[in-house]
């Protein structure tokens, strides 16, 4: 049964401090009153209904270029020239796999996608591991200490640095960086913000402009040397590499970095569920695809139209911005049972958390298996626990991004079990 219409017409305010710290009532009262609602902040629509987020994900009539959005308005931001101003902006959006489309996009995606394949995941996973180990052997075991901090953000940092080529002392810098970028998804910034997030993809694109200007002096099997080598047979331009560089170090690190604070948080909030995945390590993949469905790292994608189309009886116009918020299809009731449940009873559930279509998330495989190393490792070997209230999380700054800027816990060592003998 359809519910009442309210007495307030929905809106959508991503920016509100109640919303952004629990989006998804207001995503509800979207999806059931106003599914494609206008957006004249950005002369747009917000889509929140799952059968229309997956007919634009996979209609090449809407677009990947937003040269006329938000982001145009981003890039003409006034900016001093201290704070950056002379960084290439214009050719990160213009030549980010993000942001490009059919055929360009597919032919610059064919350049790395062999490295993230299943197949190849799974061959790195015992180098993973190691780093995963490493890292949690290292949380201290009696004190408070950040989550994401020490763990969440430092994990994947090191995993895609160590497939870039990035010396582990340069870690750190990537990982300023990479949380600096995140903000330019964003629909309303401060010239602060904006200033702030010039500078660190400036800076990023400088280190990678130097890092590959000699790639024998890589490591044998860095990406970032393979690419500077398609750049010499021409099959990438010098742009397209570094924009590539740039993509894989900030949405390798910032989005699984979301993940897993997001997945850690379900577990400090029910923790009968973390005993029962500690003895049950065989659920944790779909634990991890519940997490993605239910309070992923990315709130949604946008996508231009090309053409007039009606979604809904609604007249989208060419040119029109779309938010597709794949949060919301993900917690769609048209879509799932019990929706608002994130459950490891039965198979998992698909999902919009990785995009769909000829967007689907590049790094899907690997997210997936940081992931799973990660939190088996921290069942199996501490025990976490809230070391302040779960309430009082503060989410990171941005809309688009979802996850906490800090989670502070305590880890001490799980006693080994007792011997029946």
């Amino acid at each position: 049964m359809a519910s009442a219409k309210p007495s307030t017409p929905p809106t959508f305010t991503p920016w509100d401090a109640e919303t952004h710290r629990d989006p998804y009532p207001q995503l509800r009262a979207l999806q059931e009153h106003d599914p494609v609602h206008r957006f004249d902040l950005v002369s747009g629509w917000v889509v929140t209904s799952h059968a229309d987020a997956v007919r634009i994900l996979e209609d090449g009539s809407f677009s990947s270029r937003i040269r006329t959005s938000t982001f145009e308005q981003t890039r003409a931001a006034p900016v001093s020239p201290e704070d950056g101003a002379d960084v290439p902006l214009q050719s990160f959006f213009e030549r980010s796999l993000l942001f490009l489309d059919d055929p360009r996009h597919a032919s610059v995606r064919r350049c790395v996608a062999a490295v993230f394949t299943p197949g190849a995941v799974a061959r790195r996973e015992s180098r993973i591991r190691q780093i995963v180990e490493a890292t949690v052997a290292a949380l201290p075991t009696e004190r408070e200490f950040d989550f994401v901090k020490e763990l969440a953000a430092r994990v994947p940092a090191a995993v895609i640095a160590d497939i870039l080529g990035v010396p582990s002392s340069d870690v750190d810098r990537h990982l300023h960086w990479s949380e600096g970028i995140g903000i330019f998804l964003d629909i309303v910034k401060s010239e602060e913000q904006r200033a702030h997030a010039t500078r660190c993809l400036g800076e990023m694109w400088d280190y990678f402009d130097r890092a590959t200007a000699a790639p024998s002096s890589l490591p044998e099997d860095a990406l970032m040397g393979r690419l500077a080598a398609l750049c010499e047979s021409s099959e990438m331009t010098r742009e397209e590499m570094l924009a590539m560089c740039c993509l894989l170090s900030a949405a390798g690190q910032e989005t699984t970095a979301n993940l897993l604070a997001n997945a850690m948080c379900a577990l400090l909030e029910r923790p009968e569920l973390a005993d029962r995945l500690r003895q049950d390590e065989p659920s944790l993949p779909t634990f991890v695809e519940e997490v993605l469905r239910t309070d992923g790292p990315i709130m949604g994608v946008p996508r231009v139209a090309t053409q007039d189309v009606c979604l809904r009886d609604r007249p989208v116009h060419a040119g029109d911005y779309l938010i597709v918020v794949t949060a919301a299809a993900n917690r769609d009731p048209a879509r799932y049972d019990a929706p608002d449940d994130l459950t490891v009873d039965g198979p998992a559930r698909p999902h919009l958390a990785f995009g769909q279509g000829r967007h689907y998330c590049l790094g899907a495989a690997l997210a997936r298996a940081e992931a799973v190393a990660v939190l088996s490792c921290c069942l199996r070997q501490r025990r976490f626990e809230p070391a302040r209230p779960l309430a009082e999380i503060r989410r990171k700054p941005t809309q688009v991004l979802r996850g906490p800027a800090e989670l502070w816990v305590r880890a001490p060592v799980r006693s080994a079990p007792r011997s029946s003998n």
